[in-house]
C-alpha cells in the first residue's frame, strides 16, 4: 500500500543532517570495490558528488546543467530533443490516451508499466521546454494521479513487482526533474509516495525471486527503482531507511557485475528484446553509482564487448530475435539509449553513436517489429543525457 505516511513516523527518520553523513555510512562498505575501480577505471568524466547537493534535480545532473541542456536540445541534440518534444506534444495532444486513470481499479486493472515509462520523458520535456503552454500542468496532473492510487501493482500479479518499479523510477524521476515546479503540498506529498514504494520494494527484496536471480531483467529492473527512490529520499534527509535501502540494492547488483565477467561476448542470457530490458536499468545502475557512489564498472568486461552483441541485432540477415515470454520481433527498451551510454563511457570512439543512428534510420514505423506503445519512449531522457 502506498497509504501517506503519518507526521509522527516521518519525525522518527534522521532528517536533516548533512547527506555527506549519509555517504560516509556507506564508504567503509563500498572502499574495497571503490579502491580496485580507481586504480583501473576512469569516472568517465562523471563528476562524484560526495554527498554534496544543491537540491533537485541531482539524479543525472544538477541544477547548474539545465541551461547547458536547453542550448544542446536546440543544437548539438536537436535531433534527440525533437523526438522527446515529439513524444511530449503527443500527450499533450490527446491527454486522455496518456494520463493515468484516477480509478484504482482502472489503474490496476491491466499491466501498466506504461504509465511510470512515459512520465521520464514527459518530464525531461517539460525541464527543456519549461516555457511551453501546458506541458507543466499536465506532468502535474499526471502525477496527482499517479499519487492518488493505494498501489501501483497489478491486481491479478500481486506477487509481482516490475510494474511497481516501473512506476516508482519514473514517479521518483519526474520528482527530481520537476522540484522546483511543484507546490509545497506537492513536493511532500509525492515524496511521502516515494519513500512508501521504496519501503515496499526493500522489503520485497529479501522474499522474491529478484532479489537472489541474478541477470534476471526483474533484478536491475527492481534494483534501480529502490535505488532512485533512495538518492531521493536521501537528498531530502531521510538518511536512516535510504540507507539501508541503498545497502540492499549494492549487495544484490555488485554480485551480478561479478556474475557478468565471465560472460566475456558481451551478450545476455535473456536474448535480445529482454537483454535491452535487462540493459535499460542496468545502464542506468552503472551511472548513478558512478555519480553518487564513485563505484566504477567501465572497464567490465562484458560491457567492453556489449556493442557487438547490440550490432549483431542490425546485421543483413537478421530476421527477429528468439522469442523468451512475452518477447518482441527485436528490442523492448532502446537500444540507442544503451548505444550512446557505451560510446560515452565505454568505448569513446563514435561507433554507439553511429550504430544508434544506424538503428534509428531503420526502424519499423508501422507492423510487426515496431516498438511497443508501452517502451517507445521509455529511454528518451536517458538517451539525451548520455
Amino acid at each position: 500500500e502506498l497509504s501517506p505516511l503519518s507526521d509522527e513516523t516521518m519525525r522518527t527518520h534522521t532528517r536533516g543532517a548533512p547527506t555527506v553523513f549519509f555517504i560516509s555510512l556507506l564508504w567503509p562498505l563500498l572502499a574495497p570495490v571503490v579502491a580496485a575501480a580507481t586504480e583501473v577505471d576512469p569516472s568517465g568524466g562523471i563528476p562524484f558528488m560526495g554527498g554534496n547537493y544543491d537540491g533537485h534535480p541531482m539524479l543525472y545532473f544538477s541544477r547548474g546543467d539545465v541551461e547547458e541542456m536547453q542550448y544542446a536540445a536546440a543544437g548539438t541534440h536537436r535531433d534527440m530533443a525533437r523526438r522527446i518534444r515529439e513524444a511530449g506534444e503527443t500527450m499533450l495532444e490527446h491527454p486522455e490516451e496518456y494520463l493515468p486513470p484516477w480509478s484504482p481499479a482502472e489503474f490496476s486493472a491491466r499491466w501498466n508499466e506504461v504509465y511510470g515509462n512515459n512520465l521520464g520523458v514527459l518530464s525531461m520535456f517539460c525541464l527543456l521546454y519549461p516555457h511551453r503552454a501546458g506541458a507543466l500542468d499536465l506532468a502535474k496532473d499526471y502525477m496527482e494521479r499517479m499519487a492518488a492510487q493505494p498501489s501501483w501493482l497489478v491486481k491479478d500479479a500481486p506477487w509481482d513487482e516490475v510494474p511497481l518499479a516501473h512506476s516508482l523510477v519514473g514517479f521518483a524521476t519526474a520528482y527530481d526533474f520537476l522540484y522546483e515546479y511543484l507546490n509545497k503540498g506537492q513536493q511532500e506529498r509525492f515524496l511521502q509516495v516515494i519513500g512508501n514504494a521504496s519501503r515496499l520494494m526493500y522489503e520485497k527484496s529479501y522474499v522474491r525471486g529478484w532479489g537472489f536471480q541474478y541477470l534476471h531483467n526483474h533484478q536491475p529492473t527492481n534494483c534501480v527503482a529502490l535505488l532512485t527512490g533512495s538518492l531521493v529520499y536521501m537528498t531530502q534527509g531521510y538518511l536512516q531507511e535510504a540507507y539501508l535501502w541503498t545497502k540492499q540494492v549494492l549487495s544484490i547488483m555488485e554480485k551480478s557485475m561479478v556474475l557478468l565477467q565471465d560472460v566475456t561476448d558481451g551478450s545476455l542470457y535473456e536474448g535480445v528484446a529482454y537483454g535491452t530490458y535487462t540493459t535499460r536499468s542496468l545502464f542506468q545502475y552503472m551511472f548513478l553509482v558512478q555519480r553518487h557512489f564513485a563505484i566504477g564498472h567501465f572497464d567490465h568486461p562484458w560491457l567492453l564487448k556489449h556493442f557487438a552483441f547490440l550490432y549483431r541485432t542490425i546485421l543483413p540477415g537478421f530476421q527477429r530475435t528468439v522469442a523468451i515470454a512475452d518477447s518482441n520481433y527485436n528490442w523492448f527498451y532502446g537500444p540507442e539509449s544503451q548505444l550512446v551510454f557505451l560510446d560515452r563511457y565505454v568505448l569513446r570512439n563514435g561507433s554507439g553513436n553511429w550504430l544508434a543512428d544506424l538503428i534509428h534510420q531503420n526502424r519499423v514505423i508501422e507492423g510487426p517489429g515496431q516498438a511497443g506503445k508501452g517502451q517507445r519512449w521509455c529511454t528518451l531522457h536517458t538517451e539525451f543525457i548520455w
